[in-house]
């Protein structure tokens, strides 16, 4: 799967109304709710350097609040800000979608993994840095908690910045999984 799979898959659940998108940064996101792929695609494309010297320069990221976390729309941008600005993405094209198809609210973001040089952002320890933020974040931001652990939960997904063939092409299998995190 590529970048466009990553754009396509969120923007067809907000596209037919299962999800909507919170917050974005360097992408422009239309005002009355939609989600036009092919233009979300040209805006991340501006900031994708010439050279990219990594082979999966896009990264989709899944945060999942425990269910019984019933947060408001307020609630779950400030996560996802926090969460990329302290893994390093803030500066960074990224789009916040909401995902609201099943009774577990919850978010992914597709951003860019490498600066302007092309050189991989945060890379090597994206597993322990994600689940020291994901505490943090817990304590914080989210009412539910275990005694002896945490809820929230996240994957980080690596993809390719490609484009499928085909002439729609959208790419209908998940990015290869790069980690599954649980923070427990």
């Amino acid at each position: 799967s590529s970048l466009y799979g990553a754009l396509a898959y969120n923007g067809e659940k907000v596209n037919e109304g299962v999800a909507k998108i919170l917050e974005t940064n360097k992408v422009f996101s239309p005002a009355d709710g939609t989600h036009d792929i092919s233009a979300c695609m040209q805006d991340f494309m501006a900031y994708m350097p010439s050279h990219v010297l990594t082979k999966k320069p896009v990264i989709h990221i899944s945060l999942n609040p425990h269910p019984d976390d019933s947060l408001t729309d307020e609630q779950f941008s400030a996560i996802a800000w926090e969460y990329i600005e302290k893994m390093g993405y803030a500066n960074q094209p990224f789009i916040v979608y909401k995902h609201e198809d099943i009774d577990r609210h919850h978010l992914h973001i597709v951003t860019l993994a490498v600066d302007e040089r092309g050189k991989k952002i945060n890379d090597g320890n994206n597993f322990y840095t994600s689940t020291r933020i994901l505490k943090e974040l817990e304590r914080s931001r989210c009412k539910r908690r275990l005694q002896h652990g945490y809820y929230l939960r996240t994957r980080i997904l690596e993809t390719r910045h490609d484009r499928p063939h085909g002439a729609h092409g959208a790419a209908r299998s998940q990015p290869p999984l790069h980690h599954f995190l649980v923070a427990r």
